[in-house]
């Protein structure tokens, strides 16, 4: 089920597919000023091609990241697995221009 809802997500909001995903950890954030809960489940996994603007209302636009090299600010669902010390496996041996995190 985790699995199907990020293949669904990552198409819907980037146009990739998927290859393989492994599940990863999840995070538990308050969003105090907006009166949310967010319990994210984060999973892993590759994609080839380039992402597309597919809901240009909520995103302008997509970029490719290094695990060493994330911009500020991140989504606070994501800056949490950071801070938890999460590093995705392969992360340590990728060249630092190219990442398999995918940040809007």
């Amino acid at each position: 089920m985790v699995e199907a809802c990020a293949r669904r997500e990552v198409a819907e909001e980037t146009g990739l597919a998927l290859g393989p995903v492994v599940p990863a950890p999840y995070t538990n954030d308050i969003f105090a000023d907006e009166r949310l809960h967010y319990v994210t489940l984060f999973v892993t996994g590759e994609a080839t091609g380039e992402p597309r603007i597919m809901e240009p209302d909520k995103c302008e636009s997509w970029q490719w990241f290094g695990w060493d090299r994330l911009p500020a600010p991140l989504f606070p669902p994501l800056a949490s697995l950071v801070a938890g010390g999460f590093r995705p496996a392969g992360a340590a041996i990728r060249e630092p221009d190219v990442g398999n995190w995918l940040v809007p």
